[in-house]
């Protein structure tokens, strides 16, 4: 009896340690579900039905386990996957391991995700245990590089073909580059002697302004000449005022003479030698207070010859009348640019013109020619009201 006793104690002390062995095992199997990042699981081999599942499938899925235990795979692979893996898990029934097969599963909101698996069956207890790596990533990566290779492979021979166009081109260009050459040596060759037609030209023309002026001013000399044989001292005034036109039209040929632009005169260096010539020659030994306000603008020579005839006449009509019977006068001349025309304004502190004589009827010569030499600017002339004697005019401003 005791015997027996001892016998069964044995027994269950070792059913015991098979019980404890096997809770350690499963505690173990659950610590390694909870810790892996792959998807592990549990099938049944005969129907293939989830028994356990890890977390790592609602990272990767978004599945609970509870959604995915107790349904079979077909539920969640891809229909285009089913045969493959429907193929490997035969294998796995059929005692085979599988090794690094891979099939598309449907995520919970709808995409899809490429798996890899290994799995082993244990037909003992009828179940598969199965590990997965979610490599769309990689799949996705190996897309990418194969249409990049194909795409490379297109380019290399779209290459190949511009590299003989460009052959091709190369030929041309050289023998166009060899004409093109040849054609600007000529047209290099043209252009000097264009410069140096040019240069004569410019040296003659100077000449010609040279010439003009001289030609004037012996006129005007003869003038001279002839006024000093004149007792009338209205004949000897006109005289004097001829003098002074010719010697305007002069100023123009010497200020072109001395510049390097033929084309166009300054009219602020041309006024400003006028005005002060007229005021030294008519104003005698009464104090002129000038005041020359003149903007930087330049006029062609058919623009500055009538602008300075009508300047001299305004500020000899300025002079004579602001002087008569005073020792002193105060004269302005001033011309600005605004918006392509060209202001000029000629004012003294005299007596003023007569309110009573229109100006455009005027029997002055002097008077006729300033309406005569603004409607040949095409510009605006006004007499300004109030004291003194003022004239305004606006012209365009034509191009050389």
């Amino acid at each position: 009896g005791a015997a027996f006793a001892v016998a069964g104690g044995r027994r269950l002390l070792a059913v015991v340690r098979d019980r404890s062995e096997q809770e350690r095992l499963r505690v173990e199997r659950e610590r390694f579900f909870g810790l892996t990042l792959d998807l592990v699981g549990v099938s049944d081999l005969e129907k293939g039905l989830f028994r356990q599942v890890n977390p790592a499938w609602t990272r990767v899925l978004g599945y609970a386990p509870e959604e995915i235990i107790g349904r079979p795979w077909q539920e969640f692979v891809h229909p285009e996957d089913h045969a493959a893996t429907a193929a490997a898990s035969g294998g796995a029934v059929a005692g085979e391991e599988v090794r690094g097969f891979v099939n598309r599963w449907r995520t919970k909101e709808g995409g899809w995700r490429w798996l890899s698996w290994n799995a082993q069956p244990d037909r003992t207890l009828g179940v598969a245990y199965a590990v997965a790596r979610d490599v769309t990533g990689e799949r996705e990566a190996a897309q990418q590089l194969r249409a990049a290779n194909e795409e490379l492979a297109a380019m290399n021979e779209e290459l190949a073909s511009s590299n003989e166009e460009l052959a091709a081109m190369n030929e041309e260009m050289t023998s166009s580059n060899e004409e093109l050459v040849a054609e600007m040596q000529r047209r290099s060759t043209a252009e000097e002697r264009l410069r140096a037609s040019l240069a004569e030209k410019e040296v003659l023309l100077k000449e010609i302004h040279h010439r003009v002026k001289n030609n004037l001013q012996v006129v005007s000399s003869l003038l001279g000449l002839q006024a000093g044989t004149v007792e009338d001292p209205a004949v000897l005034t006109l005289f004097e005022e001829g003098k002074n036109r010719i010697a305007s039209m002069a100023l123009v040929h010497e200020e072109l003479y001395r510049s390097d632009d033929l084309s166009r005169v300054g009219l602020r260096q041309y006024l400003d030698k006028l005005v002060r010539r007229l005021a030294g020659s008519l104003a005698g030994d009464a104090a002129v207070d000038l005041v020359l306000d003149l903007g930087d603008i330049h006029l062609n020579v058919d623009t500055a010859i009538p602008c300075g005839l009508l300047v001299n006449e305004l500020v000899t009509n300025a002079l004579k009348h602001g002087l008569a019977g005073r020792a002193a006068v105060r004269l302005e001349v001033r011309t600005r640019l605004d918006q392509g025309r060209v202001f000029l304004r000629v004012a003294d502190d005299g007596p003023g013109f007569p309110a009573q004589i229109d100006f455009r009827g005027t029997e002055s010569l002097g008077m006729q020619l300033v309406v005569h030499l603004a409607e040949q600017l095409q510009g605006e002339l006004d007499l300004e009201p109030g004291p003194g004697c003022a004239f305004s005019l606006t012209f365009p401003l034509r191009k050389s």
